[in-house]
């Protein structure tokens, strides 16, 4: 994620074609706007403008489902990015589950 001339490493929850949720700290104020470079186990990264629209402080309800962090909403992917990306959450989805074996 960058952010003017500084680049933030962060983690990546819960993406779609309308945005994902990060994990990173400091968390962003809403309306701060990033730029973030991603990839989807391709060699083509992505590279979008996002907005910060929601922040997870770990406090509060619904905060227990995950880390702190913040939701943030791509502004300007084009087509071939969002089919890229609604290919990857399916393919991800419909994976099947590796059963565990308990001892």
């Amino acid at each position: 994620m960058t952010e003017g001339a500084r680049t933030h490493a962060a983690q990546m929850f819960n993406l779609s074609a309308l945005g994902t949720y990060l994990v990173l700290d400091p968390i962003p104020r809403v309306g701060e706007s990033f730029t973030l470079s991603f990839s989807l186990r391709d060699p083509q990264s992505i590279t979008v403008a996002a907005v910060v629209t929601w922040r997870n402080t770990g406090e509060g309800p619904g905060s227990a489902d995950l880390p702190p962090g913040c939701g943030l909403r791509f502004l300007g992917l084009t087509p071939l990015e969002c089919q890229r990306i609604h290919a990857f959450v399916k393919a991800y989805t419909s994976a099947p589950l590796t059963p565990s074996i308990a001892s």
